[in-house]
């Protein structure tokens, strides 16, 4: 994992990462990737890259020079237009230049497979906790397996049918030949012993390719662009999640895009792990705040049980229990809503609003200042618990404004500047 921010107001944007890469399922912990970068010698524009350092296998570090020494002097006018020939850059090079397409289907199975072992893992728990407590054995347990399998089933297509498929699969139509069988292979391998119905199966494979063509996998990739284009005098930042290519096509989110109000320019973004930065921001650890409303719906429904059991031993009358629990449901949940609002005003009269209206004024110089302190703090929060160090390592800072350009305040080197001259020399001059 890694932590990323952008801070930005008129004058410009400061963009600050971590260093630390995570090897072999968090096994390993390195703190020297590079994760910012110049999109372009000539331009204000610079990109950051967050979760998955490759594209299908080759890394995107290679890719952006690529696609920085194929853009050369070029400039467009608005800073979106660098994103797109970004990701035109991937559509028109990757699939034959870049990356080959055993790589391609490497990257695809890896995502198929971690879906498929994460739902696997959730019905053993569940069966193995079922069983133990209903003291399931023999015949019994081989029954209640294959219901609770359908119902889990069920209960997953029915998540994945409440989201819309991403826009780039608008007009994908059906799963091919090809890839259910590579699915039919991983299910057989991950499910082990386990017998299937065709009907079971196909359930399997629908949630499958539902799950590859409206969410994201863990091996996707968050790009994060920010400057100015050509025509624009105010900082723009957008980001959007690649994560391979299915069926031939390039799985990309829309993006997400600052636009020109008031409000967008004089604020802390954060990606990847950003839960310290929430937490300066809102005055609240977000995993806190979602634990705390766990435990408001938890008390109200252990209210609702205990009001059910006193009401049917007032009333004998069945629709009188039913209104007066669906008058007091109605009740907790305005309780709720309310409790939501109160602590969502609090929180921007309070803690939102005065940073944003520091960060408003800040001169350039803080605002990389600013970037690199909250990297620094997510950073020192990693190493004082007992969590894995996965945001560490050197601080890269740039910032980036109209008229100076892409600039550079911290930055890692895996050579030693002084004695590389030509490293520098050459730099304006191989494009």
């Amino acid at each position: 994992m890694t932590a990323e921010i952008c801070v930005i107001n008129k004058l410009g944007v400061a963009l600050g990462a971590d260093s630390a890469v995570t090897i072999g399922n968090g096994k390993k912990i390195y703190n020297s990737a590079n994760k910012l970068f110049a999109l372009s010698k000539y331009a204000p524009v610079g990109i950051m890259i967050y979760n998955n350092a490759s594209f299908v296998g080759v890394p995107f570090e290679t890719i952006i020079k690529l696609f920085r020494k194929n853009l050369g002097e070029s400039k467009h006018p608005n800073l979106i237009d660098y994103g797109n020939a970004f990701i035109e850059f991937l559509v028109d090079n990757g699939y034959s230049q870049i990356c080959t397409n055993r790589e391609v289907d490497k990257h695809l199975l890896q995502v198929i497979n971690a879906y498929l072992e994460q739902f696997y893992s959730k019905y053993i728990r569940s069966l193995k906790a079922t069983s133990e407590e209903k003291n399931l054995s023999g015949k019994q347990l081989l029954i209640f397996s294959e219901e609770l399998l359908e119902k889990m089933l069920d209960n997953e297509t029915d998540r994945l049918d409440k989201k819309n498929i991403l826009d780039c699969f608008e007009d994908t139509d059906t799963i091919s030949n090809e890839l259910e069988s590579h699915i039919n292979g991983l299910v057989n391998h991950i499910f082990k012993s386990l017998i299937f119905s065709e009907e079971i199966f196909t359930k399997i494979l629908n949630n499958v390719w539902n799950h590859l063509i409206k969410e994201f996998s863990p091996y996707s990739t968050g790009i994060v662009i920010a400057g100015f284009g050509e025509d624009e005098v105010l900082p723009l930042v957008f980001d959007f999640k690649i994560d391979g290519i299915v069926e031939g096509t390039l799985k990309i989110s829309d993006a997400s895009i600052t636009d020109s109000s008031e409000e967008q320019y004089n604020t802390i973004l954060p990606f990847a792990q950003s839960e310290v930065v929430e937490l300066f921001l809102n005055g609240i650890d977000p995993n806190l705040e979602r634990y705390q409303l766990r435990v408001l719906k938890q008390l109200d429904k252990n209210i609702l049980n205990v009001l059910e059991e006193s009401i049917k031993t007032t009333f004998n009358n069945p629709i009188k229990v039913n209104e007066l629990l669906e008058t007091t449901n109605h009740l907790l949940q305005n309780k709720n809503n309310s409790f939501i609002e109160l602590s969502r005003n609090y929180q921007e009269n309070n803690f939102r609003k005065p940073i944003k209206n520091i960060v408003k004024i800040l001169p350039k110089e803080e605002l990389s200042e600013m970037a690199e302190t909250l990297i620094h703090i997510t950073s020192f929060k990693r190493k004082s618990s007992d969590a894995l160090e996965t945001v560490g390592g050197p601080i890269d800072v740039a910032l980036i404004t109209k008229g100076d350009g892409f600039v550079w305040i911290k930055r890692k080197h895996y050579f030693t500047p002084e004695i590389n001259h030509s490293f520098y020399n050459k730099y304006f001059k191989e494009d």
